[in-house]
């Protein structure tokens, strides 16, 4: 086998090949991604630099709607699928545009395109940007919600939730580093960690992420915990920083936490 043909291979086989078989992750495509999230971020920076744009607070609270819309659009997928099983990404290959990587792309484009507009068109393009994602991520939750079934353990995760992230929100209260978005931060990772629990301890459900995959299988609870503590270190460290940047941090963890979370708990209430 010659360069060429080994590159190629080396490309299907663990990237490629997943996509369409539902293997899910391993550690090379897990590795790949969060190299492609981190340039993804590191571009977005430079871009936002030579433009003049702050990331700052107003854009943090602009963007959070469409990672709500971004879980629910994952979980839509998920349904769509359902039929079918794999070889509905074989019969639809735009299905892929919904799962990783390639959502975060086309959420990206949206937003990219959205706030291109808006700054053109609109005096306040922010207020403008958060009102579209809420239109956006209100319609693809309402598309869930009415397909939902499993209302016990949808409103089981939301409470287990809520009281994780609120312990982990009062333990930041105490350490005086409380603030509306680092508490958001914690609910994604708390929803993020409860909805996995809840689904491989209780639900019959497997773990596809790799390193999620090691701590569930010592325990799925042993997740709760982690996460928490990785929230509040994350808020803790970064909540009295003045630069800009913070927001483009904090809004990245809020991404891996609430995005997962929410599309595993559509997904569980929509029993697929």
């Amino acid at each position: 086998m010659d360069l060429f043909g080994g590159l190629v291979w080396f490309l299907n086989y663990y990237f490629v090949r997943p996509l369409f078989d539902c293997s899910g992750y391993n550690i090379v495509n897990t590795l790949g991604f969060i190299v492609i999230l981190a340039i993804i971020a590191i571009a977005l920076k430079r871009v936002f630099e030579d433009k003049d744009v702050k990331f700052n607070k107003k854009m943090f609270w602009a963007l959070v709607p469409f990672v709500f819309f971004g879980g629910a659009l994952r979980a839509l997928e998920d349904l769509m699928e359902a039929p079918l099983g794999c070889a509905a990404r074989q019969a639809n290959p735009w299905l892929l545009l919904l799962i990783t990587p390639f959502i975060y792309l086309v959420l990206l484009v949206i937003v990219l395109a959205l706030m291109l507009a808006a700054m053109r068109f609109s005096k306040d393009w922010t207020k403008t940007v958060r009102n579209v994602g809420i239109i956006l991520a209100s319609l693809s939750w309402l598309l869930a919600l009415v397909n939902g079934k499993n209302w016990v353990e949808f409103f089981s995760i939301i409470a287990l939730a809520l009281i994780v992230g609120g312990l982990t929100v009062l333990a930041l209260k105490l350490a005086k580093r409380y603030s509306q978005a680092g508490a958001l931060v914690v609910f994604g990772q708390s929803l993020d960690a409860s909805a996995t629990a809840l689904a491989v301890g209780l639900l019959g459900y497997g773990e596809q992420h790799v390193f999620t995959n090691m701590v569930v299988g010592v325990s799925p609870y042993l997740f709760i915990p982690l996460k928490a503590m990785l929230a509040f270190l994350v808020v803790y460290a970064v909540d009295k920083e003045k630069s800009n940047w913070k927001w483009l941090f904090l809004f990245l963890v809020l991404m891996i936490g609430l995005a997962p979370g929410s599309r595993d708990l559509l997904r569980i209430l929509m029993g697929v």
